[in-house]
């Protein structure tokens, strides 16, 4: 879809003999009006109830308003039957409308659909198929707020340059004709930005080519965003930067004194997104600034009192269907703009409709910054603990769901078996707890997982023998990671191991969880359904040292 980048300037249209097929707009059989017929022009009331005359005419009541109710700000000429005594007119067909507007700039509208509707030789009236194209764009505008339609008839070669314009106006005028009658499109919402023969699409040296020339391009557009807005809620123990840019609004250094910020932010994801996929600005697309309408951008970041914050939760998982809420709990070399990004993807990819929320830890967003950000995912543990506690105490939510990555799961779990210390084990306080990457020391892993598995319904760890975020890990600490697979891969009770080495893990493979579909598929499944592997699509069963795990077979 071609983008419009013009403006349509003082266009003045007269649409002939609209006759209007509404019931409404029909004098019935027993009426008792003057038969009088006489034809009116002036501007038709906002209301669609008043005819204001031009010049010394006087005002006519319209006794059938919905009649008018299309043309409301217009000047039109109608045929109608009058009751001179009431001054009340009752339309029988609008003859013609005139729209005069001076200047529209087509650079805040956006392109939602559009459709090209073909004109036989010489002819003007549209074909079924066209009927039926339009049908199709009108439904759609029904749902599009801020809209119009923009025309662009045209014709062949053929003939005089007054004829073609004149029947390029007679296609414009038909189309709009079908959309005011069929579908009751205000007038004041279509324009026509070209006519005539001035701009073949295709050579009038062939038939083809005239064929093709004979007709009408109409474009529905819309003032409305091309991108959806994801909100998504979140705590960091980040270290605020003073500056007021979203991407800049807290930085890699620890709060002083280990409290928590709270707030909700926003997050662009295009309208053309692609499921698994962080759309970012590329020098390869030429592209050396964020878009909202390709990119995934951080919008916006509004901080706010720890009150309001899970008031403003717990009002967002009242009104999703499931009442839930997940936390993401990102990992190592990332900003909090990056996690931003990451917690808005995965819940636009995963439809998920409760309150997504980011805990964000302040890692330095540097991936030589590892040393770093070992020290600080310890000094967050009691701050996510607290988070997490009262997350599930006030929420408001039936199901809370708990996602980590990669440095992030020493956190988390870290977090769950302090809080497995002084509860007991019914009922669980969370429903799905996901394990993605995880870069702790398998050995420690094992000693963990004999205490938090009691606080979730299910516990998914997902592995890979690709990662090379964690095969770098475990050349530095020379011990395995809870995360690789392979003949090291870590199986223990109430924890259902997926090894996920046979999907396209991408360059890194550190970020498959999220990146490649059938891994957010499976999550979708997880979520959803809390499904065992057994049952969910792709898995297999495999045996290790007679312990079961199961590989993704997508």
């Amino acid at each position: 879809m071609k983008k419009l980048n013009c403006i349509f300037f003082a266009i003045v249209l007269v649409m002939p003999m609209l006759t209007l097929a509404q019931d409404a707009m029909k004098p019935s059989d027993s009426e008792e009006i003057s038969k009088t017929a006489v034809s009116i022009s002036g501007k038709v009331t906002n209301d669609g109830k008043t005819i204001i005359g031009d010049k010394d005419s006087k005002n006519w009541i319209i006794s059938n308003p919905d009649a008018l109710k299309q043309y409301a700000g217009q000047r039109v000429t109608i045929k109608g039957n009058v009751d001179a005594e009431n001054n009340e007119i009752r339309v029988i067909e609008v003859t013609s409308v005139e729209m005069n507007y001076s200047v529209v700039n087509l650079d805040s509208y956006h392109p939602v659909a559009e459709t090209s509707l073909k004109f036989g030789f010489n002819k003007g009236n549209l074909t079924p198929k066209a009927k039926e194209a339009l049908d199709q764009l009108a439904e759609t505008a029904s749902h599009t707020e801020g809209y119009i339609f923009a025309l662009e008839a045209s014709t062949d070669a053929v003939g005089a340059t007054d004829y073609n314009d004149a029947l390029s106006q007679h296609r414009a005028d038909a189309v709009i004709q079908y959309l005011v009658s069929k579908h009751d499109v205000p007038v004041h919402k279509m324009y026509v930005i070209g006519l005539g023969k001035d701009k073949p699409l295709e050579s009038n040296k062939t038939s083809e080519g005239r064929a093709d020339n004979r007709r009408v391009d109409v474009r529905l557009l819309t003032t409305q965003p091309n991108y959806h807005v994801v909100r998504v809620f979140y705590a960091t123990d980040r270290e605020l930067t003073g500056s007021s840019e979203p991407g800049n609004y807290y930085s890699p250094k620890r709060s002083e004194d280990g409290s928590l910020h709270f707030g909700s932010l926003d997050v662009s994801v295009p309208v053309d997104h692609h499921m698994a996929e962080i759309e970012r600005p590329s020098i390869w697309h030429l592209e050396f600034r964020e878009d909202p309408e390709k990119h995934l951008v951080l919008l916006k970041v509004l901080q706010e009192p720890e009150t309001q914050f899970f008031q403003d939760v717990a009002a967002q998982v009242d009104s999703s269907p499931d009442r839930d809420a997940f936390v993401f709990v990102h990992g190592y070399a990332n900003t909090f703009e990056e996690a931003a990004w990451r917690t808005a993807q995965l819940a636009y990819d995963l439809g998920f409709e409760g309150a997504p929320i980011l805990y964000s830890w302040p890692s330095r967003g540097e991936v030589g910054a590892y040393p770093a950000d070992e020290a600080t995912i310890d000094w967050t543990t009691p701050h996510l603990k607290a988070f997490l506690e009262k997350i599930a105490s006030v929420s408001h939510a039936r199901t809370v769901h708990l996602i980590a990555h990669s440095m992030g799961n020493r956190a988390l779990t870290n977090a769950l078996v302090s809080i497995a210390a002084e509860r007991s084990s019914i009922p669980p306080l969370f429903k799905q707890i996901l394990l993605a990457a995880p870069d702790i020391d398998a050995g420690v892993f094992r000693q963990l997982a004999e205490n938090f598995p009691r606080l979730a319904d299910r516990i998914t760890l997902y592995a890979s023998s690709k990662d090379k975020a964690l095969i770098a890990s475990r050349k530095f600490h020379r011990s395995p990671r809870a995360g690789d697979s392979g003949k090291a891969i870590t199986i223990v009770s109430k924890v259902d191991t997926i090894d996920a080495t046979a999907v396209d893990t991408g360059l890194f493979g550190h970020s498959y969880y999220a990146d490649n579909r059938s891994i957010l598929s499976d999550i979708f499944s997880l979520i959803r359904t809390g499904d065992p592997p057994d049952k969910r699509f792709g898995m297999r069963a495999a045996h290790l040292n007679q312990m079961t795990y199961w590989q993704f077979r997508p």
